[in-house]
């Protein structure tokens, strides 16, 4: 059982994060894809997934992610800081850029064996390449499953927030979770207190975590706590727009929407995939972003647009 301690403060900072989390999903099924929990849901997947790996020459290539990840007890909190939440290469850039004192104090809690013990530069370019390569191999075709069931459920949130408040939110969230003011109680893989002390929570829908929720371990970081949006056993069939959409739209918008509503992508990502110019792709945006269906954030030196949760709508993904 895990009892997550409330104040007022607390209450009022409970968040949820936007989209699917592809740092807590690489971690969360990296962990099912060494066991064999979750058959009748993720067998398949489990199944492909190491077939995909061994094509792509892994354990070598992503041997030292999963040496952090092991499919039993602690993974190191520093593979899934906040930043994963605006996309995957933001979040490696963070998982990169971690203070080697945070580093080395989350590796030994680890144990791990060496070179892992000491990233090095070398080693860390290495886990960055880790990280890409394990996201396209095992989860990019299927994200637009996960990002779909992701937000269903943040709506389905909405929902119990709109209707019942923070108390309903916190009964309906995770099953078998109990509200006795000011302490939340769940189901837990140990017995367990977390004392928020005026930080607020950040809830994470993850598509892979399996029946319970998962927490970060080190109380000095801003609470977080990842719990299952329990995919169904048939989650692997292919999503299509209905048809409909293509009409109202267009061919090309509902082709282009579509593509982000799996993965956000760069103007130039947009055209070079749907082999149209750039200046045609940033055109169809604008209207689509005009019409809430797309959102745009500069990252660096350049944009990346985004599906929002109406354009997953419209499209049957949520």
């Amino acid at each position: 059982m895990l009892r997550v301690h409330f104040t007022g403060d607390d209450l009022a900072r409970i968040r949820i994060a936007p989209s699917a989390d592809p740092l807590w999903e690489i971690l969360l099924s990296a962990h099912l894809l060494q066991k064999s929990d979750g058959a009748v849901v993720f067998g398949q997947w489990r199944q492909d997934s190491r077939a995909a790996l061994r094509g792509l020459g892994a354990p070598g290539s992503i041997g030292p992610l999963l040496r952090l990840m092991p499919p039993l007890g602690y993974s190191p909190d520093f593979l899934t800081p906040a930043a994963g939440t605006s996309g995957l290469e933001a979040g490696v850039d963070q998982v990169l850029s971690t203070p080697r004192a945070k580093m080395a104090a989350d590796l030994d809690r680890l144990a791990a064996k060496p070179p892992l013990r000491d990233l090095g530069p070398g080693s860390l370019r290495a886990l960055g390449s880790a990280f890409r390569d394990y996201h396209q191999t095992v989860l990019a075709p299927h994200w637009a499953q996960i990002t779909a069931a992701v937000a269903t459920d943040r709506a389905r949130r909405a929902s119990d927030m709109l209707h019942g408040g923070v108390e309903a939110l916190l009964r309906t969230v995770i099953p078998g979770a109990r509200w006795t003011s000011p302490v939340w109680h769940l189901p837990f893989y140990v017995d367990d207190d977390l004392y928020l002390d005026g930080r607020g929570l950040l809830l994470v829908p993850a598509f892979f975590c399996w029946q319970q929720p998962t927490r970060l371990l080190d109380p000095a970081l801003p609470p977080v706590l990842a719990y299952p949006v329990a995919p169904g056993p048939g989650w692997m069939s292919p999503l299509q727009p209905p048809g409909g959409v293509a009409t109202l739209l267009g061919h090309t918008r509902t082709a282009l929407l579509d593509s982000l509503a799996s993965n956000p992508a760069t103007t130039t990502g947009i055209a070079d995939s749907l082999h149209i110019t750039p200046s045609t792709a940033s055109h169809h945006c604008a209207v689509l972003r005009e019409a809430g269906l797309l959102v745009t954030r500069r990252q660096g030196k350049s944009v990346q647009h985004s599906a929002t949760d109406l354009g997953r709508a419209l499209l049957n993904r949520s």
